[in-house]
């Protein structure tokens, strides 16, 4: 009888530990003196240089942060490997999430620590950014009220949608005409295509092979446009904050989806499309080849309140009107990139004074070298605040001597270089945009909201494998019967339980208006 209550003591205490992995309060965190090596996780290939600059950011830490080292793991498969990690308790204690990980559902399974508690005691830098400047940013990487993912605040913001095109088409597309046609509604209205086959065909008359860059578009999909969609990537419940009450729907029945892929089957059965775009298709480029899509984003231009935006060798239009800007509900992870502190991690609190010292002015040295590399082998500066790397422009890629994405590491705005073309004005102009911009973006009465999902995991597994096996053809024109097609993929939303789990996001949507 003792050896059954022991075992069953011994269980409960377990179960205690484990339950106490994913959240604040009661973990009892803490530190010592001793020597450790921080071990920091992230999606990127490992580069030729790595070891190089590991060892010069290991020399420089510990006057910042006394018996501290770094050991960096970039590692491109992290997406398929996150599970087999976590499961075989392999310790990292810092990992890059968003990107190759669901927030939401690693919270759920309590595979990353709740940051509340570590972030009031030990970094006050981290909790000023939460509490003001960055709200918005911090609210998505927040489950159940607990944090669990500090956003790596980026430089590269606002993102107009727009609709872009190769310049050898500038004499086809009639710029004022866009405007008025989009700037006129929140959401997408089919004016908008007619302008785009109208291109197309005087293009193509004129010898010009002119073709949609579908993939693309069907990724940033025009048509979602004036939506806030709540479950995260393949997702199809929304609702339409521009309307005078809140109703959750399936976007498949809205008249921006019908409209969109009507135009899209059109164009792929005149050869507008890729023929193979299922298989990864694109476009034809070079002389005598011409792109044309919808919802392209741009990364930090300043359009200088025009609407149009002229590249070498392309254009930008706006097709979304900052006056029509709108902050809603949120998705957990929508970002995409974030730094979290695993449950395996065997030192948590070193790991958030690193993340806070990270974040701040001091700590723009180590953030440097871990982005960028060192001065002189890796790139020359240009400035104070600017840099030229040697084997890449931007951001790094797999063929670079050293980079990791600066947009991975931090908080851009708190002493990271800015890399060649972006400079100065790269920085200021998002400055203003968390400073000025984005505060002043209307607020939705479900501002600061995000859905819970958590009764109804099942049902929402099975309503993005059936958007998954139907979506795209649709999207990009494919299906031989558009009607049949769509048809198909609403009864197996039905079946998955896509009312049910409507009518619960509804209720949730009333309740909290409510309050």
């Amino acid at each position: 009888m003792k050896r059954i209550v022991s075992l069953i003591l011994a269980i409960l205490m377990l179960a205690c530990v484990f339950a106490g992995c994913g959240g604040s309060g009661g973990n009892n965190f803490s530190d010592s003196d001793e020597n450790v090596t921080l071990k920091w996780v992230f999606p990127t290939a490992s580069q030729t240089d790595l070891s190089l600059v590991q060892e010069k950011i290991n020399e420089t830490l510990p006057k910042y942060l006394a018996n501290t080292q770094i050991e960096l793991i970039c590692d491109a498969a992290m997406e398929d490997k996150w599970a087999l990690w976590i499961a075989g308790k392999t310790s990292f204690d810092i990992a890059h999430s968003g990107f190759a990980m669901d927030i939401a559902t690693e919270a759920q399974k309590k595979s990353l620590i709740g940051l509340n508690e570590l972030v009031d005691t030990y970094a006050p830098t981290i909790k000023k950014e939460r509490d003001e400047l960055f709200v918005n940013l911090y609210n998505t990487g927040t489950y159940n009220d607990e944090l669990y993912a500090i956003p790596a605040i980026q430089t590269y913001v606002d993102k107009y949608r727009c609709l872009n095109f190769t310049n050898t088409l500038s004499k086809y597309i009639d710029e004022k005409a866009v405007v008025a046609a989009t700037h006129s509604s929140p959401h997408m209205t089919e004016e908008i295509y007619k302008i785009m086959d109208d291109c197309l065909v005087k293009a193509n008359k004129d010898g010009i092979h002119t073709e949609i860059y579908a993939t693309y578009m069907w990724e940033n999909c025009p048509a979602k446009l004036g939506y806030i969609f709540i479950g995260g990537l393949n997702s199809n419940l929304c609702y339409d904050p521009y309307a005078s009450e809140v109703k959750i729907i399936d976007w498949h029945e809205t008249e921006e989806f019908k409209t969109y892929i009507k135009w899209m089957k059109k164009w792929y059965t005149e050869g507008y499309i890729n023929k193979d775009v299922m298989a990864g298709g694109v476009p034809k480029t070079g002389e005598g080849y011409a792109n044309l899509w919808l919802g392209a984003k741009v990364d930090n231009v300043n359009f200088g309140g025009k609407n149009v935006y002229k590249r070498e060798n392309d254009t930008y239009i706006k097709v979304q009107s900052a006056d029509a800007m709108i902050n809603a509900s949120h998705e957990v992870g929508s970002i995409q990139t974030y730094l979290s502190i695993p449950a395996t991690a065997k030192n948590p609190v070193r790991a958030m004074k690193l993340l806070e010292l990270l974040r701040t002015k001091e700590g723009a040295e180590i953030l440097n070298l871990i982005a960028f590399g060192i001065e002189g082998t890796h790139y020359e500066k240009l400035s104070d605040t600017c840099i030229k790397a040697f084997d890449y422009e931007g951001q790094g890629t797999s063929s670079s001597k050293y980079s990791i994405a600066s947009w991975q590491v931090g908080n851009m705005l708190n002493g990271l270089y800015a890399v060649y073309p972006y400079n100065d004005d790269t920085i200021a102009y998002a400055r203003k945009y968390y400073e000025e911009i984005e505060p002043a973006i209307k607020k939705h009465a479900l501002y600061g909201y995000c859905f819970n999902l958590d009764q109804h995991l099942v049902q929402m597994t099975n309503i993005k494998s059936a958007n998954q096996e139907y979506e795209a053809q649709l999207g990009y024109g494919v299906a031989a019967d558009t009607e049949a097609t769509l048809k198909t993929l609403t009864d197996n939303l039905n079946k998955a339980g896509q009312q049910d789990v409507i009518k619960a996001l509804q209720q949730q949507a009333e309740e909290y208006m409510k309050k």
